[in-house]
């Protein structure tokens, strides 16, 4: 008689497209090739769950799952998830971001579901808070642990924040993202392309000038990934520019988007800063960078570098969370201190004299990214936890 194969049952609070539904999108469309049957609940109905339905992944969207505290709706998400646990039947629950973290292992507790497992993507005590705040979600975050069978961080920084918290010996594990390799347009591509779908955005004949240095991230707009610092940084890099060009491109959205538009316009950067908001695959224009920026406040690890690591574009980013496990400082990259556009001000101006060293960095990052942060690899560790 043929074995039934164990149900996994990912969970995460938001279906917008960053770092931790990258994740369970390449989980969940990986792991079913191990043998394993997967479904996937969500808040919301955004990204993430169009790119699940296209890959045939089943997903059950729950209403009032979101990131903020609300007692009234996350009391209602608890006994939703409850009933769904028993009547789904899964082996294994598989939890993703804070909230649904500890809400999640509660439910599945009281479901009895055999196996919890908590993917911590970014410790939210370490998000710009004050004092009580970071205590009260320290205490959740530590709670999650214990009412899960395991923890994975996605960085040995992350577990290292863990060190002194009691009864949890054993609980945490340390997993990296990975990435596999994506189809990238070529670098005149990608900028046509760009300007093309921006056609109202970018005056195309100026940035097409070789003398135009494209600087570019993939972040959504929010706070801690402080893309005021890296704005800031441009007019620095504007006011002696040597003749050059500077033009940054921010990819995503996010709530902070007003927000920077008036910061923008404020600095006199309009033909200079762009906002493109969400593009689909927008990995695949990574190539039209000349160098890529990451300015967050904190970072579990740092999808979007593994990203630009892959595909040989130098990085600047800041020396926070996971990021040093991935780039090593003047070596496969340039580190920063958060907070500093006068520091990513120099890192630019420095890879832009010195092309020789920005491509050696390049070629390292990708070297390490191509070896050591694999799909493959991840999916391999997480069975192994499954077990």
């Amino acid at each position: 008689m043929a074995t039934q194969p164990k149900k996994v049952l990912y969970v995460i609070t938001k279906s917008n497209w960053g770092g931790a539904q990258r994740y369970v999108f390449d989980m969940a469309t990986n792991i079913s090739k191990e043998g394993y049957d997967v479904e996937v609940v969500v808040g919301g109905d955004g990204v993430l769950v169009e790119k699940l339905h296209s890959a045939g992944i089943p997903v059950v969207s729950l209403s009032g799952l979101g990131r903020d505290i609300n007692i009234t709706k996350d009391f209602s998400v608890f006994f939703a998830l409850i009933k769904l646990f028993r009547q789904k039947k899964p082996d294994i629950v598989h939890l993703n971001s804070s909230k649904i973290g500890a809400i999640g292992a509660m439910a599945a507790r009281y479901a009895r579901v055999p196996t919890i497992i908590f993917t911590a993507h970014g410790w939210a005590f370490n998000e710009d808070r004050n004092f009580l705040s970071k205590v009260f979600i320290k205490c959740i975050s530590w709670f999650t642990v214990i009412a899960c069978d395991k923890t994975i961080t996605v960085s040995n920084y992350m577990k290292s924040q863990t060190a002194h918290w009691p009864f949890i010996k054993d609980k945490i594990i340390v997993i990296h993202n990975g990435v596999a390799e994506t189809k990238c347009l070529s670098i005149q591509t990608a900028r046509l392309e760009l300007a093309r779908i921006f056609s109202n955005t970018f005056p195309l004949g100026k940035y097409s000038d070789p003398a135009t240095v494209w600087i570019g991230t993939i972040a959504e707009l929010h706070h801690t990934k402080s893309h005021e610092t890296a704005i800031r940084s441009i007019r620095m890099l504007m006011n002696n520019a040597n003749g050059k060009t500077f033009m940054y491109a921010i990819i995503g959205d996010g709530d902070e988007r007003s927000r920077l538009e008036k910061l923008i316009i404020e600095l006199g950067l309009e033909r200079n800063v762009f906002l493109l908001g969400h593009v689909d695959n927008a990995a695949q224009y990574l190539k039209a960078f000349d160098i890529f920026v990451l300015a967050s406040l904190s970072e579990g690890l740092g999808y979007v570098i593994l990203e630009a690591g892959l595909v040989g574009i130098p990085c600047i980013a800041t020396n926070v969370g996971g990021i040093p496990e991935i780039i090593e400082n003047m070596v496969s990259g340039i580190l920063v201190q958060p907070r500093q556009p006068e520091e990513i001000t120099k890192a630019i101006n420095y890879f832009v004299g010195n092309k020789n060293i920005r491509e050696k960095c390049a070629m390292a990052l990708q070297k390490k990214v191509s070896t050591e942060f694999t799909i493959r690899g991840m999916v391999q560790a997480t069975v192994v936890t499954y077990q």
